[in-house]
């Protein structure tokens, strides 16, 4: 075939596809992070050496992994809603007959070239019903990511409250050690003036060995909470953390207001995308019943008379063995399905509430009764114990007593606050609110 004995407008036919070019490529607004997603690793996290319950929870939101990889979800959502939104492609077809045969119609002589385009015109709402889906997809995605975001702010406020009471546990270790060793110098001066036996002087040094014990299981403690705080960003770990565990209020907040919070919860909302999603899955079932029509024009060009002609031409498939029946029972069952995870969601965030709300009122009768009742005694027993012990008129047997349950009424209040701040910070990822 001699392309240059060919009509201009043929010409121009077979060249449409090349003149598409690759497009210009949309603008995609990826999901809100700080974190540049340009290489795989990102920048390395900037670390203070002293970090603050701001500081953790931006260095997580930041640099962990399970909120990186949304950015690049949510650009595939957005693509993914760009070719919901296009056309089906059009196509070339190039046909050539009465050629290479017999008699007059060896060679080319008698040859007919047609060359048509071809569009499939999509009916039933098909495009509509795709590009519902493809938003719905986003719209999930971007659901799913505030889902992950609470989770995360969840787990660093958790491991904050852990390093605080890893920090205080070191600096209670630090002032049982020297009460202990203050004890036995003062049991060593009595046994040496005759006035206390060699099994108290054990007695001490035992106290001592085991409050020193205590403070290295404390440091060890401190530095495995910091290292966790380390895995929420992949990075340098910091060398302390700053504040202390605070006491409790005196009142609880309002229990009614904190349910209705329920409703807001990313979880709602990443369940109802995904009823959105169903239903459009449902509408392209339905849609998928009606065929769609097959249109092409073009020219058709008889090489023995130089003539041309318009072809016109159009088909419509049968829906003989797939009717889509089958599709849409299955989109319904789907759809029926997710209405009834959504009403789940809501029942499990709604016992979560229930579990965490007990904790969170049981660590707070916790640490505002030991704060009022058990560790004032605790403090007022160990210094008139211990007065009396240094005026001679108290045993080192009661003194030690007495430091004992004060060291048991500050570990007391310790794990109280810290029990308290927990549960607090489960209900706050639950509700959104701060406590």
């Amino acid at each position: 075939m001699n392309l240059y004995k060919l009509p201009s407008s043929w010409l121009l036919i077979l060249m449409l596809p090349a003149c598409q070019g690759p497009g210009i490529e949309p603008s995609i607004e990826s999901i809100p992070t700080s974190q540049s997603t340009s290489g795989g690793g990102g920048a390395p996290a900037k670390v203070p050496s002293e970090v603050s319950l701001e500081d953790v929870c931006a260095l997580a939101l930041e640099h962990h992994p399970d909120l990186r990889r949304f950015s690049y979800d949510d650009r595939a959502a957005d693509a993914r809603l760009l070719i919901a939104k296009s056309p089906p492609n059009p196509s070339v077809f190039l046909d050539v007959e009465d050629f290479a045969g017999s008699g007059p119609y060896s060679g080319t002589r008698s040859a007919m070239y047609t060359a048509s385009l071809v569009q499939i015109l999509e009916t039933g709402g098909k495009r509509s019903a795709r590009s519902a889906k493809a938003a719905a997809d986003k719209a999930q995605v971007r659901a799913e990511y505030e889902v992950q975001r609470r989770d995360i702010l969840a787990l660093a406020s958790q491991d904050f409250v852990d390093a605080l009471a890893a920090k205080e546990m070191v600096a209670l270790a630090e002032r049982e050690l020297a009460l202990a060793e203050r004890g036995l110098e003062s049991v060593n001066t009595q046994v040496s003036a005759g006035r206390a036996t060699e099994s108290q002087r054990k007695l001490a040094a035992m106290a001592v060995t085991e409050a020193r014990l205590e403070q290295r299981r404390a440091k060890r403690g401190l530095d495995h909470s910091l290292a966790q705080l380390a895995n929420l960003w992949g990075g340098k770990k910091p060398s302390a953390v700053r504040g202390l565990l605070t006491p409790p209020p005196t009142s609880l907040p309002s229990r009614g207001h904190l349910v209705n919070t329920l409703a807001k919860h990313p979880e709602i909302a990443s369940a109802r995308r995904r009823q959105e999603k169903a239903a459009a899955q449902l509408r392209m079932a339905r849609a998928e019943r009606y065929p769609d029509v097959e249109l092409g024009v073009g020219t058709r060009h008889y090489n023995d008379s130089s003539d041309e002609a318009l072809v016109v031409g159009a088909s419509i498939p049968l829906p003989v063995f797939r009717t889509g029946g089958n599709a849409v029972k299955t989109a319904q069952a789907e759809t029926s399905a997710a209405e009834l995870q959504t009403e789940s969601t809501r029942l499990g965030l709604q016992r979560r509430f229930e579990s965490a709300w007990t904790a969170f009122s049981n660590g707070h009768d916790a640490a505002v009764t030991v704060e009022n009742e058990l560790l004032p005694g605790a403090r007022e027993v160990f210094r008139t114990v211990d007065e009396s012990y240094t005026l001679g008129r108290a045993e080192f047997l009661e003194w030690l007593e007495a430091r004992r349950q004060l060291a048991a009424a500050n570990r007391r209040w310790l794990e109280a606050r810290r029990d308290y701040q927990s549960a607090a910070a489960t209900l706050q990822a639950l509700t959104g609110q701060s406590l």
